[in-house]
């Protein structure tokens, strides 16, 4: 008798769980979640004559805005989130298959995240590692004038993408506490801090176009890494403190170099 009550728990639990994790996409559908000025992003760079383009940029970007909202909706809860988490992970999925790089990493820093359920660190290291041979596939394919230029403009930049996302940090520390009595940094640091960034463009020389570029690039990199540091800063403490500080200290430095 025990024997087959463990048989009939074991069959409902993978009926279960190929429901959870076995969910048909449904690209108009799920794309009610998102909020309005998301799904009017979506619809101008993946939708041609009315017909959903389901290229492995346009997946990615559904798959990621469908995790961000259930990670930071905390009213949704049980087999809800669980089924927002798999579609949105069946959305990365499918971009990293069709050749997304940003998916591959996407799922890396998502099974990295200790406060999930899914919480995998082989899975998250798998996903880095096919992404850092992804990278490598593509510079091998590159011709030898082509891959120079791209090094060359890597070189050029490397330090402006660098203040970016310290200054997208720096940003989201200030926020976090400018309207309590504890803060991470005052007024004059955030200003100081904004002073140094225009002074380190003026110095690279980087025309506007550009930098709007590189800061959407930055942005659509490390839309996760800037998530779950604004929810890892909510409560006010030193290492908090300490880390905010030393990501102002690093921008300063790069202005010296």
């Amino acid at each position: 008798m025990k024997n087959i009550l463990v048989i009939i728990f074991l069959l409902v639990y993978l009926l279960y769980s190929k429901f959870i994790y076995s969910i048909e996409i449904n690209v108009k559908e799920d794309l009610t979640f998102l909020k309005k000025n998301d799904q009017a992003l979506f619809l101008k760079n993946c939708e041609k004559s009315k017909i959903i383009l389901e290229t492995s940029e346009c997946l990615n970007f559904l798959g990621i805005k469908l995790f961000l909202i259930g990670y930071r909706n905390q009213n949704i809860s049980g087999l809800e989130l669980e089924s927002l988490y798999s579609k949105a992970i069946n959305y990365l999925e499918i971009a990293s298959e069709n050749g997304s790089k940003q998916a591959l990493k996407n799922l890396g820093w998502i099974f990295s995240n200790k406060e999930l359920s899914f919480f995998d660190l082989e899975k998250s290291s798998l996903y880095f590692s096919k992404s850092n041979k992804a990278e490598i596939i593509k510079r091998k394919n590159l011709d030898k004038n082509t891959e120079k230029k791209e090094m060359n403009r890597t070189i050029n930049y490397s330090d402006i993408i660098l203040a970016i996302t310290l200054i997208k940090k720096i940003e989201i520390y200030f926020e976090a506490t400018k309207s309590k009595k504890n803060k991470y940094l005052t007024i004059e640091q955030y200003n100081d801090a904004k002073n140094s960034f225009k002074r380190i463009i003026e110095k690279k020389q980087v025309t506007k176009e550009t930098l709007v570029e590189l800061e959407k690039k930055v942005l659509e990199s490390s839309v996760l890494i800037f998530s779950f540091l604004k929810d890892d800063i909510k409560t006010f403490n030193k290492e908090n403190f300490n880390q905010a500080h030393q990501t102002l200290e690093k921008l300063k430095f790069l202005l010296k170099n």
